[in-house]
């Protein structure tokens, strides 16, 4: 081992990197890109990935033919290798009580996320946005509000483009827009934004973490670092998130879909967004409607997008456009087909209760098609909106828990082992008039890669469906 042991909670700079032993763990997109970027810079890297299936990758065969040492199938080497190794960087899927991270953490063995490295490769300053729903969204947007005002600013981070891409990629960046998951943040240590944002905090990934105190300990990570002259933005309607930065610490800037009458903030009156940031003036920064058309949900992630554009001091010209502008992403209450007067809706990205129940508000009278893996959490939530759930086709591993939770209530379950299965079934209990909404509250990993393949699905079907009965309705 060469140097000093690093301490977990020590900032090392990427210079210092030379020459280290580094343990990469998993060998997705992040995997992959960390490998490369900790390769440049010096260190003596061994990537190891427990899915054999991932060895005719022609980036892992291109690692392979640069010289990085690359296990795949198995983490047998990378145990071995664990034992001189001067940090850990694992894919934030792999969890903490995995048999090799479980080790590494008891041996004192630095643990480091993607999102921590990537931190020691930029000097601009980062506007970090984590929340339980709704990252994407307003990542996207404070993106866009950034790009609308003429500044060089990256989208990247948990959206499909890692951090650490992005930093290698685009080194002249003005700004770093970084989504970043309570998987990452865990193994956060020196990572400061200068603007840090939590959407909202609901439960989730209680199988990863453990346990609710210790997904809220990982959120709270994003602004452990904060002090004066910065910024955290957090909703007004669950003050107890002002509670997670330290002291002194960042402005704070609560958002809220009702007016704030005191302090800064920024609100929704009379289907306006309204602020008052760093001064006593309140400025109108546009209407609601385009985001509201989405569902209140979308509204939020507008208002949590426009504090933290306003605190990087974006104009309230480019705020405005982005707001009138905004479309949101794929399988977020997305309209996919429609067939006598019932809408079939995808929100194949709601993998907790929180959003489910959150697009069920959106719609009067709604068949629903939930279930997958629960991930430890209590599905009860869902049953909040009984009153304008119709039916519910459960699927996947939850199927019986949801079966419970919504018979108590008198809505009618039936279950289905395909999507295909549901689709047909959810649209025969619909009338026109109802939705048949696809919103799990569960991962897709009990049957899919990911809630996109799960959505798509979703589509096809419906589609299909569609197809059918028009088809019939004219031979």
């Amino acid at each position: 081992m060469s140097g000093p042991r690093i301490v977990s909670d020590g900032f090392l700079s990427r210079e210092e990197l030379r020459d280290r032993r580094v343990l990469v763990l998993g060998l997705g997109m992040s995997g992959l890109a960390v490998t490369r970027a900790l390769a440049s810079a010096g260190a003596e890297v061994f990537a190891s990935d427990s899915r054999s299936e991932v060895a005719g990758d022609p980036q892992v065969i291109a690692l392979r033919e640069s010289g990085i040492r690359v296990e795949t199938g198995t983490h047998r080497q990378a145990e071995k290798w664990l034992a001189s190794a001067d940090m850990i960087v694992p894919s934030p899927g792999i969890s903490p009580r995995s048999r090799i991270l479980g080790k590494a953490i008891s041996d004192g063995v630095p643990v480091l996320s993607e999102i921590e490295l990537a931190y020691r490769f930029v000097s601009s300053p980062i506007v970090a946005v984590t929340g339980t729903n709704g990252k994407t969204t307003t990542s996207r947007l404070i993106g866009r509000m950034l790009a609308d005002d003429g500044v060089e600013a990256v989208v990247c981070g948990n959206i499909g483009h890692p951090f650490i891409t992005a930093a290698m990629d685009s080194p002249s960046a003005k700004v770093f827009v970084v989504e970043v998951s309570s998987f990452q943040l865990t193994f956060c240590y020196a990572f400061h934004p200068t603007v840090a944002v939590i959407t909202n905090f609901a439960p989730d990934h209680i199988d990863w973490h453990g346990s609710i105190e210790s997904y809220r300990s990982a959120k709270a990570r994003i602004a452990s670092r904060q002090t004066r002259g910065d910024w955290y933005v957090y909703p007004a309607y669950q003050p107890e998130l002002s509670q997670l930065v330290p002291s002194p610490g960042p402005h704070l800037i609560p958002f809220s879909s009702e007016v704030i009458r005191t302090g800064d903030g920024v609100w929704v009156d009379h289907d306006e967004v309204a602020a008052r940031v760093g001064s006593s003036l309140t400025r109108r920064l546009g209407r609601t409607d385009n985001l509201a058309r989405f569902g209140k949900p979308f509204v939020e992630d507008g208002l949590a997008a426009t504090a933290a554009a306003l605190a990087m001091s974006t104009s309230p010209e480019a705020i405005e456009r982005s707001l009138a502008q905004f479309e949101p992403d794929e399988h977020r209450i997305e309209p996919v087909a429609e067939l006598e007067g019932v809408r079939f809706i995808d929100d194949s990205k709601a993998t907790n209760p929180h959003a489910t129940v959150a697009a069920l508000r959106n719609f009067s009278s709604v068949v629903l098609i939930a279930g997958g893996r629960s991930k430890g959490l209590d599905l009860s939530e869902i049953g909040q909106e009984s009153g304008r759930t119709k039916a519910v086709v459960a699927m996947g591993e939850a199927a019986a828990e949801l079966e419970k939770v919504f018979s108590a209530k008198g809505v009618p379950v039936s279950r289905a082992g395909t999507i295909s299965e549901a689709v047909e079934k959810a649209a025969s209990l619909a009338q026109a008039g109802d939705v048949v909404l696809l919103s799990p509250g569960c991962s897709s990993h009990d049957q899919y890669a990911n809630y996109a393949e799960r959505g798509e699905a979703f589509q096809e079907a419906a589609q299909a469906l569609v197809d059918r009965r028009t088809q019939g309705a004219s031979s």
